[in-house]
């Protein structure tokens, strides 16, 4: 699925390598180790107002430059716009990412990513879910898949022993509902 991807996008040409560039979509990327990231979360990890300073910038780097453009040069519907993130993830070495549950009506999600490079790392380091950034991808993404405004915060991480790191999107309002300390935690918000 993530290999599909990479070839539409290199026979599209949306993906190019040029000496010290690579664009993909009209967005520069780049490639960088995963420890660059596991080293940036044992610092975070414990402060939650570092945590979601770091989840809401990555949510608004996703939702205003990369995912904007996407929806204006593609014109995707909900359900294609969401595969797409997924296999965009997969392709960029998040992990093997799954939609459990995705509901357009009720802009809610239930999200797993197998393998997820960072909670692998830091398996058995952290006392708390860890993957602030990819959820905060995730969470652009869905605000741009759903248009409207949604949040995510991780219920299971693969670094505190569970097979899966599993992911929910829905309201900030219903999320403090059901997860008040996640929210506080992750979001750094409290309703």
């Amino acid at each position: 699925m993530a290999i599909n991807l990479f070839d539409k996008l290199m026979l599209s040409r949306q993906l190019k390598f040029t000496e010290g560039e690579i664009d993909m979509l009209g967005q520069r990327v780049t490639i960088v180790p995963a420890d660059l990231f596991t080293i940036f979360i044992i610092g975070i990890n414990d402060k939650p107002d570092r945590v979601g300073e770091v989840y809401y910038a990555a949510k608004q780097a996703m939702k205003d430059n990369f995912a904007t453009n996407i929806g204006k040069s593609y014109g995707f519907s909900q359900k294609d716009f969401s595969n797409w993130f997924i296999e965009l993830a997969m392709m960029s070495g998040w992990g093997i990412v799954r939609f459990l549950e995705n509901n357009a009506d009720k802009h809610t999600a239930v999200i797993t990513i197998e393998n997820s490079p960072i909670a692998v790392r830091l398996k058995g380091k952290v006392k708390s879910p860890c993957d602030h950034i990819v959820r905060g991808l995730m969470a652009g993404g869905s605000v741009s898949a759903y248009n409207t405004e949604v949040d995510m915060v991780e219920i299971e991480c693969q670094a505190l022993g569970a097979e899966k790191c599993k992911f929910v999107v829905d309201s900030v309002e219903n999320l403090n509902k059901k997860f008040p300390d996640l929210v506080a935690k992750q979001l750094y918000k409290s309703i």
